[in-house]
């Protein structure tokens, strides 16, 4: 091939690569306006308060050693103790574990079902309530996750085509699984069998 022809080859490639790079960043820019504003409701010092409070968490899960650590099997409830200042799922040996969660939930009375995860309103009000405050977490029958503020849903190709909110989560089972702040698709693949609770009352966050 001739320089003069390799040019305007790389000059073609070159082209196309910008072409590419315009309508990936254009579909991107659309996927997000697909999603909820949720902007309003958020507060940066909430999640800075909230993800304080996932710190803590962390390091006593850390410190206690996964998976047997109380702590690490346990971490939505230290949470919403150490950082919402509900002790509600606290147990004299810890807190309630995902088993006990799935009985308790259901018949609390401060605790509300706000219904599957697979609705898209359910989630856009599940992280409009955590932005404003309200403990809310997400539950199956093995796994549970806290939902954090944030300003964000974000479209969710595998979990459903769903704009998911954002969230932390331990898994005892598995500790390189665990995140501090991430969509909710990271704790499950699909919505399928997960729900939405969320702690009623006028709450607000403490520092822990």
């Amino acid at each position: 091939m001739s320089r003069m022809n390799r040019g305007f080859s790389l000059c073609r490639v070159s082209r196309y690569l910008l072409v590419a790079g315009f309508f990936t960043a254009a579909a991107f820019a659309s996927a997000r306006a697909a999603c909820p504003d949720v902007s309003s409701s958020y507060s940066a010092n909430l999640f800075n308060t909230v993800t304080k409070g996932v710190a803590l968490a962390n390091r006593s899960c850390t410190a206690e050693g996964e998976p047997h650590g109380g702590s690490c099997n346990s971490f939505v409830g230290m949470v919403l103790d150490k950082t919402y200042g509900q002790p509600d799922l606290k147990t004299t040996g810890g807190y309630l574990s995902i088993a006990q969660l799935n009985a308790y939930l259901p018949a609390s009375t401060t605790w509300t079902f706000m219904g599957p995860a697979a609705s898209q309103d359910v989630l856009n009000q599940a992280q409009n309530d955590a932005n404003n405050g309200a403990p809310v977490i997400a539950l199956s029958t093995d796994h549970a996750a806290l939902l954090l503020p944030s300003p964000v849903l974000v479209l969710s190709r595998g979990f459903a085509n769903l704009c998911v909110p954002m969230s932390a989560a331990h898994f005892s089972t598995d500790p390189s699984l665990n995140y501090a702040s991430g969509p909710l698709s990271l704790s499950w693949p699909l919505p399928d069998g997960v729900s939405i609770w969320e702690r009623t009352g006028p709450l607000l966050p403490h520092s822990p």
